[in-house]
């Protein structure tokens, strides 16, 4: 199961963005991570959930979608994760990895995600 620490940091950084979103952005959660029953895991590896992939998908109508990577304080990336995120910044795709709130709220606002 993911870091309860990572988990309230998403939550904070949904519900920030359901309050104070720009209209006409998106941000959502990309559900790999949690554990499943092996028929559920085997019907959604079937369905392309590929591990590694970033928390979150981000973007709007002034910046190109991009992707969100929250982190516990000092937390690290798993080899997975590292391949994906070398493969999307490879297609041109940018990807952060973000471990405080304050930063995320920076970034999101940065490109016109969050007011």
């Amino acid at each position: 199961m993911r870091n309860s620490e990572e988990t309230s940091l998403q939550k904070a950084v949904i519900k920030l963005w359901r309050m104070n979103g720009v209209p006409g952005s998106i941000l959502a959660h990309i559900p790999n991570g949690e554990r499943r029953d092996e028929i559920t895991g085997a019907r959604l590896k079937a369905m392309g959930v590929m591990p590694g992939m970033p928390d979150l998908l981000a973007g709007s109508e002034k910046e190109k979608i991009f992707f969100v990577e929250l982190k516990k304080k000092g937390g690290r990336l798993s080899p997975a994760q590292k391949l994906v995120h070398e493969l999307l910044q490879t297609i041109g795709i940018e990807v952060y990895v973000l471990d405080e709130l304050e930063d995320v709220v920076s970034l999101l606002r940065e490109k016109s995600v969050l007011r």
